[in-house]
C-alpha cells in the first residue's frame, strides 16, 4: 500500500513537471521523500528524492534538513557537511549557533579541524559566542597549532572580560603566543 502511494506520487511528479508546475512538483517530491524515509524505510530513495527537490529549489530548507539528517544516519559525513554548509549559510540568527556547532562536530569527525574552526568562527563573528563555544574554538585552535588565531581569540575575550584579573590572564596568555 505504501509502495502504491510512492508510485502514484511519482506519476504525479512526472505530470507536474510535464506541465512545468515546479511548485506542485516540489510539494509532491517532498511528500514522496517522506514516504520513502518514514513508511518504506528506503533512505537512499529518500536521499535521491530530496536531492531532486533541491535541484528544483536550491533553498528548500526542509529538504536540505532532510538530506543532512539522512546523510548523517547513513554515515555519509562528507555529504552531510556539504549540505550543512548550505544550512549554515541560510541560517536565521536564532539557528546559527546550533547549526555551526553541528557542522563543527561533523568536521571534527572528518578530521577537518580547520573547517570546524571556520564554522565556529561564523558564530564568533555574529557576536553570539558563549563561553562554551569559545572554549571549544580555543581547543580547536590548540589542536591545529593555529597560535595566531588563538592569540586573537584570547585578546578578543580580554576585551569583554569582567574583572581586571581575568583580562590580565587572557592578555598574558595571548602575549606568550606572539
Amino acid at each position: 500500500r505504501d509502495q502504491d502511494l510512492a508510485d502514484l506520487l511519482n506519476q504525479q511528479v512526472d505530470a507536474a513537471q510535464g506541465r512545468g508546475d515546479v511548485t506542485a512538483a516540489v510539494k509532491l517530491l517532498v511528500r514522496l521523500g517522506e514516504v520513502y524515509e518514514r513508511k518504506l524505510n528506503e533512505p537512499e530513495s529518500a536521499i535521491d528524492t530530496f536531492r531532486r527537490v533541491v535541484d528544483l529549489d536550491a533553498r528548500h530548507r526542509p529538504s536540505i534538513e532532510a538530506l543532512a539528517r539522512l546523510y548523517r544516519q547513513a554515515d555519509r559525513l562528507e555529504e552531510a557537511a556539504e549540505v550543512m554548509e548550505k544550512l549554515l549559510d541560510a541560517s536565521e540568527p536564532q539557528d546559527l549557533v546550533r547549526r555551526a556547532e553541528e557542522l563543527a562536530e561533523l568536521y571534527v569527525k572528518l578530521d577537518q579541524g580547520e573547517n570546524a574552526c571556520r564554522a565556529l568562527e561564523r558564530v564568533l563573528d555574529s557576536g553570539q559566542a558563549k563561553p562554551d563555544l569559545l572554549a571549544r574554538l580555543e581547543k580547536l585552535y590548540e589542536q591545529q597549532a593555529n597560535w595566531s588565531r588563538l592569540a586573537e581569540l584570547l585578546v578578543r575575550q580580554a576585551d569583554t572580560a569582567g574583572p581586571a584579573d581575568d583580562k590580565a590572564k587572557l592578555l598574558s596568555r595571548a602575549a606568550k603566543l606572539y
